[in-house]
């Protein structure tokens, strides 16, 4: 079995190997969403090889998250990230190119004004290009539904330019001089709408102690406008507004993703539940999209002096950094081989009577800077989570590696809707998982109260 799994990994690296040494794409090649309809087939025991197949297929997915100023951009990319990887999806993302480059020492330089532009859309589209690639072979090796998920698409740049520049700018970097094939590359295109439309008070140019934004709340709606117009003709082009809270604009993006992706639909709460034991055997069918992680969440305390989180002089309620290392997609829990990281920042705020939840994607250098402010009264909690569809329920396995309990302590987390009244009870939860009672209420059961370090009085 070993040297069987052994094989599998080596076959997957050649596969990447030789797919990142391709080549950059021609015009008009492997541009639009794949679907490499590889079979499937249903999960019959934790230990099976060939186990835990969905039922979303190989296909690879191109969506575009775009918006004017201070839309809450990174905040949506961490949340549909992590909410995709929940759903047994490979996530890449690919990052704002302007950004990228600016990081880099590359500037908007006034004498050549198309300089920069034209910088911006080629960086965007070699980015785009290997990161597909790289998904077409991750879903393939893995046999798993994956989405390429850009921070602005390559259409933004034409709110910066005329008719006659932005033509030019394609021609410069060799894509199709015709604005219907360039929003062709793309399944979607989710848009949100500025904070100065709408929710005028959460408008702000800085963000972690920087000023990153410039533009008036006036010139951020005619920024955002443009970008809108930009757009406009796809035929799945998404205008999430403002209205509500900003929590309901986040799920108004997720939901929508549900219906495109073929995901059961959200806008639900956790139900918890003890779990007597690790289930060693799953149903043969109906369970769908199954993944392994291991979570590594670290609470922060920043000193008052600290420069790392100025965005505003509220204190926050709760902040902490987590590392995520996905194991499997769409395998059986046992077939931990991928190791694949990534980590967000998530910081919770009350700013007037509403609770404001950010979140974003970190690099590794900056997790490691802010794991130097670990709260020293917390302990890191560790979890292993494995995650799965079953007649269209999303579940969830929590086993607590640290702090350590013994017996292990394993939770089941059931997923319903918002608006379901029934209070669900040990007799509706399958069979093969065998859980004990319902902790729901308990703050015990909490990441947060567990993290907690004992005192001399405990």
């Amino acid at each position: 079995q070993l040297q069987r799994l052994a094989g599998e990994l080596n076959a997957t690296k050649s596969i990447l190997t030789e797919t990142l040494r391709r080549p950059i794409l021609s015009k008009g090649e492997g541009l639009s969403s794949l679907d490499f309809k590889q079979p499937r087939s249903g999960l019959v025991s934790s230990n099976s090889i060939s186990a835990g197949l969905g039922a979303l297929g190989t296909r690879v997915w191109k969506l575009v998250l775009t918006g004017g100023p201070c839309a809450g951009k990174s905040t949506a990319l961490a949340r549909v990230k992590n909410f995709l990887q929940n759903h047994g999806f490979f996530v890449a993302t690919v990052s704002e190119a302007a950004t990228f480059l600016h990081n880099n020492g590359i500037h908007f330089y006034p004498k050549e004004a198309l300089m920069f532009q034209h910088a911006v859309t080629s960086t965007q589209r070699d980015h785009e290009t290997r990161i597909f690639r790289f998904c077409c072979a991750m879903a393939r090796s893995e046999n798993c539904p994956a989405v390429m998920l850009c921070d602005r698409g390559l259409q933004d740049g034409r709110s910066y330019c005329s008719e006659e520049e932005w033509m030019s700018v394609l021609k410069h970097v060799g894509l199709p001089q015709n604005e219907d094939e360039i929003r062709k590359r793309y399944d979607a295109v989710f848009h949100m709408v500025t904070a100065a439309n709408g929710a005028e008070e959460f408008y702000t140019k800085m963000e972690n102690g920087k000023q990153v934004r410039y533009e008036e709340p006036a010139q951020a709606i005619e920024l955002d406008m443009k970008l809108q117009n930009a757009w406009r003709g796809h035929p799945r082009h998404y205008i999430l507004k403002n209205k509500g809270t900003f929590e309901d604009k986040l799920k108004s993006i997720i939901s929508l993703m549900c219906s495109l992706l073929g995901i059961p639909q959200t806008k639900k709460r956790p139900v918890k539940f003890t779990l007597k034991r690790m289930p060693t055997v799953f149903p043969a069918h109906g369970l769908d999209n199954m993944s392994r992680s291991i979570f590594e969440k670290t609470y922060i305390k920043l000193p008052p002096e600290s420069n790392m989180d100025k965005k505003n002089e509220v204190e926050p309620l709760m902040m902490f950094v987590r590392a995520r290392i996905q194991q499997t997609i769409g395998r059986a829990p046992a077939e931990s081989t991928l190791g694949i990281k990534s980590f967000i920042l998530k910081c919770t705020k009350m700013e007037g009577s509403q609770k404001i939840e950010s979140t974003r994607n970190l690099s590794r250098r900056e997790y490691e800077e802010y794991l130097r402010f670990a709260d020293p009264v917390r302990m890191t909690v560790r979890q292993d989570r494995i995650q799965f569809t079953y007649e269209n329920q999303f579940y969830e396995i929590v086993e607590y590696l640290e702090p350590r309990r013994n017996p292990p302590l394993l939770l089941l987390n059931v997923y319903v809707g918002e608006d379901t009244k029934k209070k669900l009870g040990v007799p509706d939860v399958p069979k093969f998982l065998e859980v004990d009672e319902n902790v729901t209420e308990s703050p015990y059961y909490s990441a947060h109260t567990l993290s907690q370090k004992p005192t001399g009085d405990s």
